[in-house]
């Protein structure tokens, strides 16, 4: 049986960042909508991820830059108020139920900061498989909505690096033959014979 234990989400914009209008027409979409390798803390620092391989029990990470999405005016500051839900279907399409709660994501700000982020954490429980997992955003003034899929498999292993030739064994000489291995079979001695039809000494095989 699926299940998402938990969705956990950060919300966070830097110290230094810009400030734009709330509700302007700048980015309406969230951008940078992807899978990480971990947890995103800061605007922007993270690495992105084309497929998953977890373990069960472990967290997929999901970041994303809200833009203008999500954000109002609110008596003279800025009121950002997303809620967000998620659905796992197997890789036939194949919808999986799960428990999981919808999460709600606040923040307020004297104006709307242009590097704002959010970072979701996904806990994972599901047997060994392909699955494609969708995340819903809908702003809860508009009601817009927004959706991006993340493609991602279980397995009791996980991934593995590609391999790699060993750098040691590309280097090591190789192993010499032996002496006796590449010498020509030992043949009896010659002895010397003169002929005096001819007048030459000529090799001949010794007698024994």
């Amino acid at each position: 049986m699926f299940c998402i234990i938990c969705l956990v989400g950060l919300v966070g914009a830097s110290a230094a960042g810009k400030a734009q209008e709330a509700g302007g027409s700048a980015a309406t979409q969230v951008r940078n909508f992807a899978l990480t390798t971990e947890r995103v803390r800061s605007f922007r620092k993270y690495t992105p991820l084309e497929r998953a391989v977890l373990r069960p029990g472990d967290a997929l990470h999901v970041y994303g830059e809200p833009g203008n999405f999500g954000w109002h005016s609110q008596e003279g500051g800025a009121r950002f108020r997303i809620t967000v839900s998620a659905h796992l279907r197997r890789s036939d399409g194949r919808a999986v139920v799960s428990n999981i709660s919808p999460l709600s994501l606040k923040h307020e700000a004297a104006s709307q900061p242009s590097d704002f982020f959010f970072s979701l954490r996904l806990n994972i429980n599901a047997p060994v498989g392909f699955y494609t997992i969708g995340v819903r955003l809908r702003d809860a003034i508009s009601g817009q909505t927004t959706e991006k899929s993340f493609p991602f498999s279980v397995s009791y292993q996980r991934q593995l690096p590609p391999p790699q030739t060993d750098a040691a064994t590309i280097a090591a000489p190789q192993e010499p033959k032996s002496v006796a291995s590449e010498r020509a079979p030992k043949e009896s001695p010659d002895c010397k014979k003169y002929f005096p039809q001819i007048g030459t000494m000529i090799a001949v095989p010794c007698e024994q």
